[in-house]
């Protein structure tokens, strides 16, 4: 009777120490199932991370392309604001030459009057020192003219001169100037714009890198974290139901504390339990 009670006592504690056991599996599978659910949404938001990623390789390629269209545009520019300066230079050395020119045609115009007035004064002596006559006279009054009229005329293509000099030096220098000023100011407006289209793109694009790498090492770090986890549950799993831990109420004798073993089997179940489940909170 005795030995008897004690076998009926060993299969209850075996039933109730199943029945923990089962719903420990239980437990665990739905903890290993959420896991794998968090594993696969991780892994999900990782391949978007990629995608993103992947994306923004190209807009920055992308961005690159505009990078170097842009610095061929300054090139083109600053190509344009040295043909600018040549042409500039060249024409300050035609308004130099135009200026010799008229500064020649002054000093030979003092010359011719200086010649004119040597001769008046020299035809002033003769008349002054010679008779009278008429056929002389009206040579010299001849010649007066003539040389009035030569004075004039050279006087009026002197003037003619000197206007044509000074309204091409100033139509040259007001177009020259105007046009050079214009050109050089609106190279510069396109300099500026297009190099700070390039610094908002260049810093557009290196935020937005450093964005995307955190979030992919965010969920890097979040996998490899779940992975880890999964791999503790799957080995608490395979520890606590691998057969060699599983008691066989046939092999065990009466005498065998078999309630002492099963309890502390139980107990170490329940520890690793509640360490899973914290862990997975």
């Amino acid at each position: 009777m005795h030995d008897g009670g004690i076998v009926d006592s060993n299969k209850s504690m075996y039933a109730n120490g199943d029945k923990s056991l089962r719903e420990e599996n239980l437990r665990l599978r739905e903890v290993a199932s959420k896991c794998e659910q968090r594993l696969h949404a991780a892994e999900e938001e990782l391949q978007h991370l990629r995608t993103s990623l992947s994306t923004c390789e190209a807009l920055l390629n992308d961005y690159h392309g505009d990078a170097a269209m842009q610095a061929s545009r300054l090139h083109t520019l600053n190509e344009r604001l040295k043909k600018t300066e040549s042409d500039r230079e060249r024409s300050q050395i035609q308004l130099d030459d135009v200026e010799q020119r008229l500064l020649e045609a002054e000093h030979r115009n003092r010359i011719l009057e200086d010649a004119l007035q040597s001769k008046e004064s020299q035809k002033g002596d003769y008349v002054a020192s010679t008779p009278v006559n008429t056929k002389q006279s009206s040579k010299l009054g001849e010649c007066d003219q003539q040389l009035h009229l030569d004075r004039e005329d050279y006087s009026g293509q002197n003037s003619q001169l000197n206007g044509s000099a000074n309204i091409g030096i100033s139509k040259d220098q007001n177009i020259t100037g105007t046009t050079n000023n214009e050109l050089i100011q609106e190279l510069r407006r396109e300099l500026c714009e297009a190099q700070n289209e390039k610094k908002q793109i260049e810093n557009r694009t290196e935020i937005r890198l450093n964005d995307l790498r955190a979030q992919l090492n965010q969920a890097d770090a979040t996998n490899r974290s779940l992975q880890a986890y999964l791999t503790f549950l799957k080995r608490s799993y395979a520890s606590v139901f691998q057969p060699d831990m599983l008691i066989n109420p046939s092999l065990i004798s009466p005498c065998q504390p078999i309630a002492c073993s099963l309890t502390t089997q139980l107990t170490t179940n329940n520890t690793i339990s509640k360490s899973t489940h914290r862990e997975c909170v």
